[in-house]
């Protein structure tokens, strides 16, 4: 009757059974049920399973709730949820009662949270109604997809005097409100447990814990430890490490080592995952010689330790102001004993080898990270660490290289920012604007490092010119600028002395809302006096004070410089800008000056380059006025 397509895995003795059904069956005899049963029992593949069902339907077999079990199980341990529901369905016109065991069956077979809910609709009104074990799997399977809202409502939903929730229930709801970061919600469980006279366990108090630590409310995971000592609960490695990490998270690495000193002096078993979460204690609070003593504390306990302890103890070092030598004394000591160091582990070592401006070593750290494939955070770190001890060929060799020279996209990006950074450093302009270039030909954006670092360079090695040619490719890309670049556009417009596009710059920076600060208003006035134009000088520092831009004496020297050599008195110094501000545009109003005409009228195109000419009068009327 049935024919296998190729070979099967199943037991011999499944072959048996089915011949022995199909000869009977084909031959008209009468099987008796119980033994039908057995001969389905032995199959493993759901789909034979399914293929007897349906035949001994088609023959009209008098099945029962047994058979459709088999079937439903069958379909359960394949996870074939609907077919497991076509066999329910077909269990009705069999005249078949399906029991708690066949609707329990079905629900283990459902996968997704959605499944399983549609299914408890259906068993409110055709089949049996569910207990606690049907809950339960459903909660669970809320609980695995993150759906914390319909696990409560489950929990709510369920009939107090048939079904009451037990322990297994909480912890599932707890243990999905953890994962939803509901830790408030998870407490609130915890609270009703004990007002209904739950008994709680250990996974109870362990899931409350967990959903602390990731919402990093460290007061409350310790008080939950606490109670559990208190209640002579026996404290897991899980919930203990959940509680130091909550620690960490808050950034009370004092607590964590507390606490661990608490379960030591409690004689305690402290495993690897506990000391690994107070070591990233540690590392988050940069306190990198506790990390150290713990790591010897590990080692004289004999505590197991793995990838992630040598990582964090190297992060927490390579943080450090003068502690770079111990992160690549770990690093070393990791390859003598063996143990395979990680990308994130070399990242960190390469971090301190940037502090310190250990290229060699860099570039040696970097082909130990590559290996799994392309690291764009260790190539930045090594160009950068070339960049600090002012070998931007080397940087430049690593950015050759084959990962980096043909591939494309953001990671490429990083490592040519930090290549046009080792230039800068290097104040080597002409490597620093090639790469920028070489950058762009190749297809590859551009972002505000990349303007500010190329720029910069050229800024720094008198190369204004090309500075600004950089510049305006910003303007016309989608980059915006900020403070970084601003100061550098001012700067390079300052060395060129070209006041006018120094106040274009500048206006072009606070119309994009750039919070300047005092080098760029003072470039922008030492621009406008190199060249005599005392009224646009006034109008910067007149800006200058309605950014509320601190001024240490630089700005109004400026300005002072820009009206003595367009002929004009210097003011004394007065209390603020706005007050100096204020008595230069009285001076230009009264006067009628201009700034490279002398004495005579300023120029009409002066009042159609500046349309705010009159409001910055108003307000220097109000500031006069108010002084008066």
């Amino acid at each position: 009757m049935l024919q296998s397509r190729g070979p099967v895995s199943a037991p011999p003795d499944w072959r048996v059974a089915l011949a022995s059904a199909s000869t009977l069956l084909f031959q008209g005899l009468k099987v008796s049920i119980r033994g039908y049963n057995a001969a389905l029992s032995s199959f493993t593949q759901w789909k034979r399973v399914l293929q007897m069902i349906t035949d001994g339907r088609q023959r009209k077999l008098e099945l029962d709730t047994v058979t459709e079990n088999i079937a439903i199980s069958g379909c359960r341990r394949a996870h074939r949820w609907l077919e497991a529901v076509k066999v329910l369905a077909g269990m009705h016109p069999q005249r078949c009662e399906a029991d708690m065991f066949t609707c329990n069956t079905v629900v283990c077979a459902c996968r997704r949270w959605a499944e399983v809910l549609d299914f408890l609709h259906e068993m409110g009104h055709d089949a049996a109604p569910p207990d606690a074990y049907t809950y339960n799997h459903a909660v669970a399977a809320c609980e695995k997809d993150r759906q914390w809202v319909w696990a409560s409502e489950l929990l709510a939903g369920m009939p107090p005097r048939t079904v009451a929730p037990d322990v297994v229930t909480h912890n599932t709801l707890i243990s999905a409100d953890a994962k939803a970061r509901r830790w408030a919600d998870a407490l609130e469980v915890l609270r009703q447990m004990r007002r209904s006279g739950t008994v709680t366990d250990a996974v109870t108090h362990s899931a409350a814990v967990s959903a602390c630590e990731k919402g990093c409310r460290w007061q409350e995971s310790l008080s939950l430890l606490l109670t559990m000592l208190l209640m002579g609960t026996s404290l897991d490695v899980f919930a203990c490490s959940a509680a130091i990490s909550a620690c960490e998270k808050s950034l009370r690495w004092q607590c964590a080592l507390s606490f661990l000193g608490l379960l030591y002096t409690g004689r305690l078993v402290v495993e690897t995952l506990a000391f690994n979460a107070a070591i990233a204690a540690c590392e988050k609070g940069r306190r990198w010689m506790a990390a150290v003593a713990l790591f010897a504390w590990m080692r004289r306990t004999s505590v197991g330790r793995d990838a992630f302890t040598h990582t964090s103890v190297i992060i927490a070092c390579a943080q450090g102001q003068r502690s770079w030598e111990h992160a690549l004394e770990f690093l070393c000591w990791m390859w003598q004993q063996g143990t395979v160091s990680s990308a994130v582990t070399c990242n960190a070592a390469l971090c301190a080898c940037q502090k310190a401006a250990i290229w060699e070593f860099a570039l040696v750290l970097l082909a130990e990270a590559a290996r799994p494939g392309p690291n764009a955070v260790a190539a930045s770190a090594a160009v950068s660490a070339c960049g600090e001890a002012l070998r931007w060929d080397a940087a430049l060799a690593v950015l050759c290289q084959p990962p980096w020279s043909a591939q494309e996209g953001g990671q490429s990006r990083v490592v040519h920012n930090a290549a046009i950074s080792a230039a800068e450093r290097a104040r080597h302009w002409l490597a620093a604007a090639a790469l920028f270039w070489a950058m762009r030909s190749r297809g590859l954006e551009p972002d505000s490092i990349s303007f500010g670092a190329a720029a910069g360079a050229c800024e720094r090695g008198w190369r204004w010119d090309v500075a600004l040619l950089i510049l305006s490719a910003m303007h016309v890309s989608s980059v915006e600028p900020n403070l970084i670049t601003s100061d550098i556009t001012l700067s390079a417009y300052e060395r060129g002395k070209l006041w006018t596009g120094a106040m274009e710059a500048l206006a072009l920076s606070r119309s994009r809302h750039v919070s300047l600060g005092l080098v760029a208003f003072a470039c922008a006035l030492r621009t406008c006096g190199s060249r005599s134009a005392w009224p646009a000088a006034c109008e910067a520092l007149a800006a200058a004070a309605r950014d509320a831009v601190a001024d240490d004496g630089s700005a109004w020297s400026a300005a002072s410089w820009a009206q003595e050599a367009a002929g004009r008195p210097a003011q004394p110094p007065l209390q603020g800008a706005a007050s100096r501000a204020a008595v230069a545009w009285g001076e230009l109003r009264g006067a009628g000056a201009g700034g490279e005409s002398g004495g005579r009228r300023r120029p009409a195109t002066w009042e159609r380059r500046h349309p705010s000419r009159q409001l910055h009068k108003r307000r220097s009327d109000e500031i006069t006025e108010q002084q008066k």
